[in-house]
């Protein structure tokens, strides 16, 4: 005992009367030493800081885990007194990732909210809301003038605090907004609109696109000093920006654009006119610095963006001496905003994204933390699956699991990723994905992490199959693991096992009978003939989903459907259904309006993964459910 004290050691002593005392002893140590051997390593990183609990709030509204969201936000006010204003913003975000715009649009406290100057993520989240609510729908009309109508009706008058500047916003709903705001003035400014314009693609305004650009181009080609200190008088900062600067240099000229670069906070601006102002004439550049002393001290002290920054670099990159906070802003704006086909035809994106990535995850993990949702927002979300950012996708898992962090969030994003890969990769991308979900599954081997793990080889098993030994590895570890687990199966994951195992020309794997026959609920079982309706874009998914309900529940009346447009077979379908399942990570915009406007609110059930097994949970969670209130 004193030697294993001296070693700094933790020692217990036992003491038994007889050898038999002792053999008992032992056994039950080596049993409970056999239980910590296979206890689920858990996780050496924990969220702690507060950027680290929003990355975490960021990861679950990617993964539609609303319940985890609702988590972190509760977490940061516990242990972060977050603010109820700070809480309204995060709700706010929520609503904008599940597409509840109608919900932001009809808060009571908006009103009182378009007084504020808004976090810019917030910004936008409210002015698409307010968008996609009150306006898009107009745009599919023969005519403009019930758009413009509309838009002041609803928009641009009760909401008008909002459009004295968009800041470094360039959602396309809000330079939507701010086209529409200027056809509202007394006299629209061609500096105004087309400025905006070239930044919207063509077809941005759907049907009444032409009108709208054909309106712009009647507008004045030039605008006088006078209309521009006019709209700076009125807080109308952006369009004030863009008229002053289209005038020759003077001294009202640059003190214009310099006020106006104050309040836009926007270093790409404040770069610009600091520029403009240097290479101006030297009495014009002395009397401007008089006059305007304070102002151009403020802009010099803030942030002021590089004047062309590196295209290897641009826009993944750090900007020199950029502060973090306005980096993340940055990032936010630049992925909620860019046009994906915009982004692809960029030379040298992938390696520069790539080299990005491993550099953040290397260099600074706090701030890869912050910044990784974003990162899937826009390659995973935002973009289909391509072949030339395959590349990425692989630093992407890689990073993932480098992390030894695999919450729920954390599972599905890995399967969301490993699905684009297998969808745009070659062979020996898809080995390298497939082996590295094994490395996941190894560590995270329990029963709660069956489902996911099932619902992965689900998903391979609807794909082409580029490694076969790669996929049997992987699906051998998991039923492997459902037999070591096997009294904690449902009865969805035994079919589901069974049916893998059947397509893999493998032997049944042997379950007790408890777990073959057992089911959710503890009365009478439900044989309502509920009708079920799916919409989905990936047709196998789709068909596995219905011939797994068809088995658990032969009395549901399953429908699918997978119009891309308003049908009136889908309105009639959303009607009648009693549940109606939306595959929100495979879908279309106009899909999702009609069915949001024809089914009944609580009837529409989003489901949460990518696999046929989060399409088949959404249903018999949803109606098992309302049969055990």
């Amino acid at each position: 005992m004193p030697l294993i004290e001296a070693a700094g050691w933790f020692s217990l002593r036992l003491d038994s009367p007889d050898l038999r005392s002792n053999n008992r002893l032992l056994n039950q140590w080596r049993l409970y030493e056999d239980v910590l051997s296979r206890r689920p390593r858990s996780p050496s990183y924990v969220p702690s800081t507060f950027h680290q609990l929003r990355a975490s709030f960021d990861r679950a509204l990617l993964a539609r885990n609303e319940v985890a969201a609702q988590a972190a936000i509760a977490a940061m006010r516990e242990r972060f007194g977050v603010s109820a204003e700070n809480r309204l913003y995060l709700e706010i975000r929520l609503n904008a990732a599940f597409e509840r715009w109608e919900a932001i649009a009809q808060n009571p406290l908006l009103s009182r909210l378009t007084n504020l100057q808004l976090p810019p993520e917030t910004y936008g989240d409210v002015m698409e809301a307010l968008y996609r609510t009150h306006a898009q729908a107009f745009e599919r009309g023969p005519t403009l003038e019930p758009l413009l109508e509309q838009f002041q009706a609803e928009i641009a008058t009760p909401a008008q605090p909002l459009f004295k500047t968009r800041r470094t916003s360039r959602r396309p709903a809000v330079l939507k907004a701010f086209v529409l705001q200027e056809l509202l003035q007394s006299e629209p400014q061609w500096a105004v609109c087309d400025r905006i314009l070239q930044e919207l693609p063509a077809g941005a305004f759907g049907a009444v696109d032409a009108l709208v650009r054909a309106r712009c181009a009647r507008s004045p080609r030039s605008a006088s000093i006078e209309v521009a200190k006019a709209a700076l008088d009125n807080d109308q900062f952006d369009r004030a920006w863009d008229l002053y600067w289209d005038l020759p240099d003077g001294v009202d000229v640059l003190r214009g654009l310099i006020a106006c670069a104050r309040e836009l906070a926007d270093p790409a601006k404040v770069s610009a006119v600091l520029s403009r102002l240097e290479a101006s004439e030297g009495s014009i550049r002395l009397l401007v610095e008089s006059a305007a002393a304070t102002r151009l001290a403020n802009l010099r002290g803030s942030f002021r963006a590089p004047a062309e920054p590196s295209a290897q670099t641009f826009p993944f990159a750090r900007w020199p001496e950029e502060p973090e906070e306005r980096y993340v802003e940055r990032w936010a704006e630049f992925v909620r905003s860019i046009d994906p086909a915009a982004l692809l035809a960029r030379e040298g994106l992938v390696q520069s994204a790539v080299d990005c990535l491993v550099h953040l995850a290397v260099d600074d993990p706090a701030l890869f933390e912050r910044l990784y949702p974003l990162w899937h927002e826009l390659f995973i979300e935002r973009i289909d699956p391509s072949r030339l950012l395959v590349p990425v996708y692989l630093e992407m898992l890689e990073a993932l699991r480098a992390r030894d962090v695999f919450q729920r969030t954390d599972q599905e994003l890995i399967h969301q990723i490993l699905v684009a890969i297998v969808d745009s990769g070659d062979d020996s991308s898809y080995r390298q994905a497939v082996d590295t979900v094994s490395k996941v599954f190894e560590a995270i081997r329990s029963p709660m992490a069956l489902g996911w793990a099932l619902d992965v080889c689900d998903s391979l098993s609807q794909r082409r199959v580029r490694d076969t030994d790669a996929r049997l590895r992987l699906l051998t570890q998991v039923i492997q693991a459902c037999q070591e687990f096997s009294s904690r199966l449902d009865l969805l994951q035994t079919y589901q096992l069974r049916q893998l195992a059947k397509e893999a020309q493998l032997e049944p794997p042997e379950l007790p009978e408890a777990a073959q026959c057992s089911d959710e609920g503890s009365g009478v079982p439900d044989e309502t003939p509920y009708r079920v309706a799916i919409y989905s874009l990936d047709e196998a998914a789709t068909r596995r989903a219905v011939d797994v309900l068809k088995s658990l529940r032969p009395h549901w009346v399953i429908d699918t459907n997978a119009d891309q447009v308003c049908t009136d077979r889908l309105k009639a379908l959303a009607h009648k259904a009693n549940v109606f399942v939306f595959a929100w990570r495979c879908s279309k915009h106009a899909a999702f309006y009609c069915v949001k406007a024809s089914t009944q609110k609580e009837n529409l059930v989003m489901a949460r993964g990518v696999g046929t097994t989060s399409l088949v949970a959404a249903a018999v969670e949803f109606l098992q459910g309302r049969h055990n209130p």
